[in-house]
């Protein structure tokens, strides 16, 4: 009797039919198969055909009835384990849950029989008590919320322990949150690192402001001799070597707020150039009102008599007897110096007090007042109390100086631009009374582009454009921001009036600041004389000139007989260098002679209504 066998296709090896599968599954995957099902090596070669040429006799039979039956038990002795291991598994868990509810209970029923809290020495039940996580200990919940508070607000958050005999765990913030209040958390944490600090002072510090702790580290000399030797105090004075040391020692700075500090004296900002008590001993002296340096009667004591004395205190410095000429003489109902200009009480424009005191109240009452001590946002190297200061109609306060300075100045480079008109902080327009005859010329020339940007943005037929109907564009229903936007105008060096001078997307806002300005002429005086230097109908104003060598309009006027657009301008020496044969070709439409020679374009007014 022969059992059926094939084939393995992978290993050629004979197997019986009912493992073939399995043996060849491990063939393919690379695995020895030597041990599935194959079927032992016979000496009849001739062989049954269905049993891959090879018979077997009932005793080999036997022996592989013996060998699966084998297999087959182990298999189900092993799933029979698992099952029983699993079934144990689950009854412990079930036992394990039933001893800790028994345990719980016994707790419980301990507490509510026998627990008598060791502060207030009454008998409590389970709702009563608080369970102290880092100990296991039980607490009454009104006791250690009594004794919490009390050591919060001592500043001795370190003594929170467990008072039960022998245990001093402390007692941690899980344990509070349950019956203590948001603030009383927070009073908590700050009073933890409060206390940290304080026992701590040679390591740890606070910041004043942000209250961010800040570790300290051995003293660093991180600057060398030669720099040491230029560093210059509050009181413009070069720095002893004592007070070099107690800067290395005491100076920091927090990283979260950026204040800078003396850690030993907690001053802010650190007042560099002095010890805490010499700095105690400069602040109760005399100081300039205007610098601070020390006053000395004799040697830097600006003269007294006559002046008020809330100007007294002035050294003999040409900035300081500058600034105390135009400060404002007045002493406020606070006590505190006016930090205004001697002009306030002719325009009732007295800014209010910058003292800190006063700030602070201030603040306290909603209203937002600059502090003295703050920087000048103009100048941005002194403080508002260093100098007569005013308030803009926005709000915003400036060193009187500085704001009259920037008017004055003007734009920085060729073409014509209007920021300097604005508040730096809030973009607003400057507006304040004492600064009116300063603006009135700048803001005549503003009116003055404005209408010739607008009346151009007509004429080229630029006043239905899209960004003016778009809701969402910035220009929309603004005709006149929308043609500042796109017009370049320049100051004519002849006749000081604005004239035209290409479109700004040709990127002639992006002209450096370095420029000579006699080569700035309007087309009106470059063409004083010629027949096309005069318009009948609209005079000189609209009048243009070609580029030399391309078809754009022109800006400049160089060498007294050449006129530029703003990219030939850019590259003046070069161009005017070119044969003539190779400028650009014309491109534009409109009559004029070949590239390279000058040409008057005349009134563009007159020229886009013919067109």
């Amino acid at each position: 009797m022969s059992a059926p066998s094939e084939r393995c296709p992978i290993c050629s090896k004979n197997v019986f039919s009912n493992k073939i599968d399995e043996h060849v599954n491990v063939c393919l995957d690379g695995g020895d198969a030597t041990q599935i099902g194959v079927v032992p090596q016979a000496s009849n070669p001739g062989g049954n055909p269905g049993n891959g040429g090879m018979d077997i006799d009932d005793a080999d039979l036997d022996a592989i009835r013996r060998l699966q039956y084998q297999e087959d038990s182990i298999a189900e002795k092993r799933q029979k384990e698992a099952e029983e291991n699993e079934r144990l598994f689950q009854e412990w868990l079930k036992q394990e849950a039933l001893e800790e509810e028994r345990r719980k209970q016994a707790v419980k029923e301990q507490a509510e029989t026998d627990f008598v809290c060791p502060k207030c020495k009454e008998g409590k039940n389970f709702e009563q008590l608080s369970f102290l996580e880092a100990c296991g200990h039980f607490a009454c919940k009104p006791c250690l919320k009594n004794f919490a508070l009390e050591k919060i607000q001592a500043v001795k958050c370190s003594e929170l322990i467990c008072w039960d005999a022998g245990c001093g765990r402390p007692i941690g913030l899980t344990d509070l949150k349950p019956f203590l209040s948001e603030a009383e958390i927070t009073l908590f944490q700050e009073n933890s690192v409060k206390e940290v600090v304080s026992s701590n002072p040679d390591q740890f510090t606070e910041c004043p402001q942000c209250k961010t702790v800040i570790e300290r580290v051995a003293e660093i000399k991180n600057s060398s001799p030669a720099q040491n030797h230029n560093v210059v105090g509050l009181d413009g004075k070069q720095v002893s070597a004592e007070a070099l040391k107690h800067r290395d020692q005491h100076r920091l700075r927090c990283r979260d707020c950026q204040t800078e500090f003396c850690a030993a004296c907690r001053k802010e900002p650190y007042h560099l150039g002095f010890t805490c008590d010499t700095f105690n001993t400069y602040e109760r002296a005399r100081k300039c009102r205007f610098c601070g340096v020390q006053l000395h009667s004799k040697s830097n004591q600006a003269p007294q008599k006559g002046w008020a004395p809330a100007l007294q205190d002035c050294c003999t410095s040409a900035d300081c007897t500058s600034r105390r000429s135009i400060a404002c003489p007045r002493t406020l109902a606070c006590g505190h110096f006016c930090g205004g200009c001697n002009f306030d009480d002719k325009y009732n424009c007295h800014p209010p007090c910058m003292h800190e005191d006063c700030v602070a109240k201030a603040a306290k009452e909603g209203k937002q007042v600059e502090a003295g001590s703050e920087y000048c946002a103009i100048c941005y190297c002194e403080g508002l109390e260093q100098a007569p200061c005013v308030v803009l109609e926005c709000g915003h306060t400036y060193h009187f100086e500085c704001v009259k300075k920037k008017i004055d100045s003007k734009w920085s480079g060729a073409m014509i631009t209007f920021g300097f008109l604005d508040c730096p902080l809030c973009k607003a327009a400057i507006n304040h009374a004492s600064l009116r005859d300063a603006l009135r010329p700048h803001l005549a020339l503003l009116a003055d582009v404005k209408d010739k940007a607008a009346k151009r943005l007509k004429t080229i037929n630029l006043d239905e454009v899209k960004e003016l109907k778009d809701k969402t564009s910035p220009y929309f229903n603004n005709q006149e921001k929308y043609a500042m936007a796109r017009f370049c105008y320049y100051p004519c060096f002849k006749c000081s009036k604005p004239y035209f001078g290409g479109m700004r997307e040709c990127n002639a806002e992006q002209r450096a600041a370095e420029f000579n300005p006699s080569e700035l002429v309007c087309g009106s005086c470059a063409s004083a004389g010629s027949e096309k230097g005069n318009c009948a109908k609209h005079g000189s104003d609209y009048i243009e000139y070609k580029c030399k060598f391309c078809c754009n309009t022109a800006a400049w006027f160089c060498w007294g007989n050449t006129h530029f657009c703003e990219d030939c301008h850019k590259v003046a020496a070069e161009v005017a260098r070119k044969p003539v044969k190779d400028l650009p070709a014309c491109k534009c439409n409109v009559p004029h002679p070949p590239n390279g020679q000058e040409y008057c374009l005349g009134c563009s007014v007159c020229r886009f209504d013919q067109d």
